[in-house]
């Protein structure tokens, strides 16, 4: 799911009950990775297949060089907080 914090966009993805959060823009050329397809730990960008680990935000395969922010996730009772 995408999100907007404080002016950040951010994908947050639940893998095996945790969640993580990294960068929603694509650090290539700014594709929204929100629509992108995650098979794993691995989102893939719908532009120009760009993919990205979601536990970290390394470049797993290009065109982009650049990874993706990470966000640290904590839970607070029903609630997810973003560290941006």
């Amino acid at each position: 799911m995408g999100f907007t914090v404080d002016g950040s966009k951010v994908l947050v993805s639940n893998l095996d009950g945790r969640f993580y959060a990294i960068g929603s823009v694509c650090t290539h050329i700014g594709g929204p990775l929100e629509k992108g397809t995650l098979e794993g730990r691995v989102i893939t960008c719908p532009w120009h297949g760009s993919q990205f680990d979601i536990t970290d935000g390394k470049v797993v395969s290009g065109p982009a060089a650049r990874p993706e922010p990470v966000y640290k996730v904590t839970i607070e009772g029903d609630y997810l907080v973003l560290e941006v």
